[in-house]
């Protein structure tokens, strides 16, 4: 193909005339570069541009696209384009590689600090349920009729442009007729779904998280907001405070869910029949609806209710979203409870920010029919800010917390743990044990009959993250694998 049936029509910069050159493909990445591709240089961290460009140069790279004011440490006799607007060019450059496939599928996304996951993989079921063939991408991964594609780098939420139009097609090419989809703060302000135009767009709720990234709360909500320049329909939860602030400023088609405040889509007669199921009446312009889904969670009665808007918004008639909803399977990792053999209860969570822990602790701490256990850590080279905030939560709301390890990346995990001793009460009651299998076969060796045992943090992961290295941690086998060994011996 020529090079001109993939750049943009505008912001491109070139002595080069882009009809005369030939490509074979596109790469983001050195690793993929073949002979004859355009390559699309953009800023690392560790990035060396002199063997960058002696790699693009020797693997024989047709072209190059370059952020506007980028330098290049000598000449080179590839040609360069230069974009005035990165990320616009590289995602219009995706889209038109493989066909445009976003134009052909209904996009329905979720955004916010919690709760994401489990809204999406909620509307998702209840789409496929209605007979709308409706695939999930996200921090699961892309889900769609029983098959996972995982992305290069699957520990991102959304993923970059290369992979989000590789796996867009995919799911086309495979019958979807709507995808549902994860949009994080950092797709955001990276541009990595610009060129999306979301059916409908669900925000959760906002809280502390990213300030690594963002800064200061105001930029990360920001970030969050812009998204919805690109949605027909925003569906957003009005008891959160910037969820209140959002609607106010949004001039586009707009609902409302809440379970204190009035909203267009609200609840009556909660009941939560302990870990087993829950059970509730939705109400809106819609009638009354009545909701019964077999998993708990407090926060999973608003991941519910936004998914519920969103389907009936959609056009899903509330037979079939009531009927859907029986079906629904809570998301891995999320307040999930492991199988255990000896009268006491396991249960494994995602939450990673002091409002997901103690939402998480709460939540089980209502249930718990004897004493309360608390594992977790903090994630290395992000925020410390919350650090002391989780350590102070999750010793107060238990009766005795574990501190360990959960990715500490390339930080020192002791500087970690320092970090979010700082927060804690010295009457509170712990233990620290940095190594994470460790602190869990510890923390199950003290649990009775009746005691609950709450893991935070790792949830669906089945890694840990230690410097450079992605090791395989499954926190599921480190249980079941205790627990077989004390049964047997």
């Amino acid at each position: 193909m020529r090079l001109s049936d993939l750049l943009p029509q505008t912001g491109i910069r070139s002595n080069h005339s882009p009809e005369a050159i030939t490509v074979c493909g596109v790469s983001d990445h050195t690793g993929r570069l073949e002979k004859g591709m355009l390559f699309i240089a953009k800023q690392g961290r560790r990035t060396n541009a002199v063997e960058l460009l002696q790699e693009m140069e020797e693997k024989g790279a047709a072209a190059i696209l370059l952020a506007e004011g980028a330098v290049l440490p000598r000449e080179t006799d590839v040609p360069c384009f230069y974009a005035s607007d990165l990320p616009e060019a590289e995602a219009e450059i995706w889209e038109r590689y493989y066909g445009n496939p976003a134009s052909k599928l209904r996009i329905f996304g979720v955004t916010g600090t919690n709760g994401k996951t489990g809204t999406a993989e909620f509307l998702a079921h209840i789409l496929n349920e209605s007979g709308i063939p409706t695939a999930y991408i996200g921090t699961l991964g892309t889900c769609f009729k029983g098959e996972t594609l995982s992305a290069e780098s699957d520990t991102m939420t959304t993923p970059i442009p290369s992979t989000l139009y590789r796996h867009l097609r995919w799911l086309l090419d495979r019958g979807a007729v709507a995808v549902v989809m994860e949009v994080s703060s950092h797709a955001a302000s990276q541009g990595r779904v610009r060129r999306l135009c979301f059916e409908s767009l669900l925000f959760t709720n906002l809280t502390e998280d990213h300030l690594d990234y963002h800064k200061t709360m105001e930029a990360y909500y920001l970030a969050k907001r812009s998204l919805f320049r690109q949605a027909r329909l925003a569906i957003v939860n009005r008891d959160d405070d910037y969820g209140e602030r959002l609607l106010s400023e949004l001039s586009i088609e707009k609902r409302s869910v809440a379970v204190i405040e009035d909203a267009d889509y609200t609840i009556r007669d909660l009941h939560e029949n302990g870990y087993e199921s829950t059970h509730y009446t939705c109400v809106s312009s819609f009638g009354e609806l009545s909701v019964s889904y077999p998993f708990f969670g407090a926060f999973q009665v608003y991941n519910t209710l936004l998914a519920i808007a969103a389907a009936l918004c959609a056009g899903v008639c509330p037979e079939q979203v009531r009927r859907a909803l029986l079906t629904l399977n809570a998301p891995k990792g999320r307040l999930e409870v492991l199988p255990t053999p000896k009268g006491f209860t396991v249960i494994v969570d995602y939450a990673h920010t002091p409002d997901a822990f103690e939402a998480a602790i709460k939540t089980v701490k209502r249930r718990a029919r004897g004493r309360l256990f608390v594992l977790f850590g903090a994630g290395g080279e992000r925020e410390q800010e919350k650090r002391p905030k989780m350590g102070r939560i999750a010793v107060a709301l238990s009766d005795h917390a574990f501190i360990t390890e959960d990715n500490p990346r390339s930080e020192d995990p002791s500087k970690i743990i320092d970090d979010i001793l700082s927060g804690i009460e010295t009457k509170g009651s712990y233990t620290v044990i940095p190594d994470r299998k460790q602190a869990i076969e510890r923390a199950l060796n003290t649990l009775k009959a009746g005691d609950t045992l709450l893991l935070l943090g790792k949830g669906h992961e089945e890694y840990i993250i230690r410097g450079e290295e992605k090791l395989p941690f499954s926190e599921r086998q480190i249980v079941h694998d205790y627990l077989k060994k004390k049964v047997e011996g």
